[in-house]
């Protein structure tokens, strides 16, 4: 499974995929818009509360399997490198301890 996610200054969105026979098809897609406080966070805290919102909301499919999580930026390999981290970001890792997760990076 591959689950992209990207986000905007207003706005999160994510496409579940599958690799069939080589090729990549969507399976499920979702979007929301950002709340007002959601909309003040930075473009890297934006688009972990993609991975976050949208790992949750695709549990069914992902828990138990391994995945690749895609995002624009470098915020995945930021956040699981960081050695003590604090706060909402500490409880958005103890959240994911329970997936088996790979992080990836899409290519513009």
């Amino acid at each position: 499974m591959i689950l992209d996610t990207d986000a905007s200054d207003v706005g999160i969105g994510a496409i579940l995929s599958q690799v069939q026979r080589g090729r990549e098809n969507g399976l499920a897609y979702d979007s929301r818009k950002l709340s007002k406080t959601e909309q003040n966070y930075c473009t890297t805290w934006r688009e972990l509360l993609a991975v976050v919102v949208f790992t949750s909301h695709f549990r069914q499919y992902l828990l138990g399997a391994p995945f690749i999580v895609r995002t624009d930026r470098n915020s995945l390999q930021w956040l699981t490198k960081m050695k003590e981290p604090e706060g909402q970001l500490a409880r958005w890792l103890e959240r994911h301890d329970e997936y088996n997760w790979v992080a990836g990076s899409k290519e513009l």
